[in-house]
């Protein structure tokens, strides 16, 4: 019988769970042309005037040169936004902003939903985000925990938190928090044997923390077989494009 919500199957050991092959030869070029280049291009216009009609602090995104007022952002553009413990609510806001348009892209749907939900909780959701983001550096499940139906803000789920706790370690190699949406759960299901994960996301904190116990481990043993330090988002990048 397989549990919901990413509870192990009682005859699951995620300690015994071995990277597929296809991601080892996923390996071979180095973190900083694999990680630091992965962009996204995003409607920084629409984003921009959002956030002043709202009135909301942290703006604006990136200049918006590109055609129809896009541009693009990269994994190592959202690295540099992290600056330590992010002590203005500008810092923690615009790591957000950022984050949100780069998980989302071209796609819209429910980012006017989620800013009205912030504006009207702001205070609150501020404080949990920058608390999220302290733990995020030692504590992976405290970190999700914090957000996990905590942090007063609707339509922000997983798939979009786990990246702003990703992306707080500012590309740290030891960062232990990595994103995890359904694409990346499903390719955990299907490709690597963990079969009671689940890829509709809900994911309860505890699920969290194994994941990234799991993807560190991986990390570790790439990085003895290759000579090299590999990161926990380079598997989950080679997770996430299957």
């Amino acid at each position: 019988m397989r549990h919901h919500h990413g509870v192990p199957h009682p005859g699951t050991d995620l300690s015994l769970l071995a990277l597929p092959p296809q991601c080892r030869a996923g390996l071979a070029l180095p973190r900083t042309e694999r990680i630091h280049p992965h962009t996204v291009t995003v409607p920084a216009a629409w984003w921009n005037a959002e956030l002043t009609a709202r009135d909301l602090p942290g703006g604006p995104l990136t200049t918006s040169t590109g055609e129809a007022g896009r541009t693009a952002i990269s994994r190592s553009a959202l690295f540099r936004l992290a600056p330590g413990p992010m002590d203005s609510d500008d810092d923690v806001l615009r790591l957000l902003w950022h984050v949100l348009a780069w998980g989302s892209g071209l796609k819209l749907r429910n980012n006017r939903r989620r800013l009205d939900s912030i504006r009207d909780g702001r205070p609150a959701v501020i404080t949990a985000l920058r608390e999220a983001a302290t733990s995020a550096r030692t504590d992976p499940e405290a970190a999700y925990r914090r957000l996990f139906k905590g942090a007063g803000v609707r339509y922000l789920g997983p798939a979009f938190f786990t990246k702003y706790l990703y992306f707080a370690g500012a590309g740290s190699f030891d960062h232990p928090c990595v994103i995890l949406d359904s694409r990346v759960a499903e390719a955990l299901n299907k490709r690597c044997g963990w079969y009671s994960l689940r890829a509709g996301g809900g994911w309860p904190p505890e699920t969290y923390g194994r994941y990234c116990t799991l993807l560190a481990r991986w990390a570790s043993e790439e990085s003895d077989r290759l000579g090299r330090q590999v990161g926990a988002d380079e598997i989950e990048l080679w997770l996430f494009r299957g």
